[in-house]
């Protein structure tokens, strides 16, 4: 029986945190999108299709991804895209399971700092 309630309440728990997150893919193309993050999904650990960092045509003014910090799991994959100010990835300290990352046009980013934790790709 206490085994039952057991699996039952971390199912509960995962479910909560889960639902914090969006279902769909994000798309953040400003540096305002990224501010807003933590406040939009409070407790999103796990991006369940996806995360778009920055536009996929033109230029944005992100330049820092604080805000995303606490994120475990991304699922869906990882496209950080034409962002001339952004050069630092170390947001993503938390970071341990990533389906794929693809980055373009992102010329002040000269390191991978930020990704050291991740255990599964």
């Amino acid at each position: 029986m206490i085994k039952k309630l057991l699996v039952i309440l971390i199912g509960c728990i995962a479910t909560v945190a889960i639902a914090q997150c969006p279902t769909s893919i994000i798309v953040l193309e400003t540096q305002a999108d990224v501010d807003a993050f933590q406040s939009t999904y409070p407790n999103c650990t796990q991006i369940l299709n996806g995360l778009q960092i920055g536009p996929a045509t033109g230029s944005s003014d992100i330049n820092n991804l604080n805000n995303l910090q606490g994120l475990v799991q991304l699922d869906g994959g990882l496209n950080i895209l034409n962002n001339p100010l952004l050069n630092d990835l170390t947001a993503f300290s938390t970071l341990t399971q990533l389906e794929d990352i693809y980055l373009f046009n992102n010329p002040g980013i000269t390191s991978f700092n930020g990704f050291q934790g991740i255990t599964s790709i």
